[in-house]
């Protein structure tokens, strides 16, 4: 989780801004992401918590790679219980999370 207020550049080329509130959970525990993309809209949802709500301003294409990364050599990162379900804009109520 960023801890700063500096926008990042991401994979895509664009930048977005990253929340301050520091909600991940401590060493050796799981956290839970939901990534919601629909449309030009991104949600990133962090154990409950809204962290990153982005619209896109230069819409793209709906097709294409998803990726999973770690963003240092000397770290270790495990994932688990992945789930990619499609959506419907407008058609399929999301959950709303809590704002960080």
């Amino acid at each position: 989780m960023v801890r700063s207020n500096r926008p990042l550049s991401t994979s895509a080329g664009d930048s977005h801004e990253c929340s301050t509130s520091v909600v991940e959970k401590g060493p050796w525990q799981w956290n839970t992401f939901m990534i919601e993309a629909v449309g030009n809209r991104i949600r990133v949802t962090l154990n409950d918590v809204l962290v990153n709500d982005f619209m896109d301003p230069k819409p793209r294409s709906l097709r294409g790679h998803i990726a999973l990364q770690n963003h240092h050599d000397g770290s270790k990162v495990q994932f688990r219980n992945i789930r990619i379900k499609s959506v419907v804009p407008g058609v399929v109520d999301l959950p709303v999370p809590r704002v960080a």
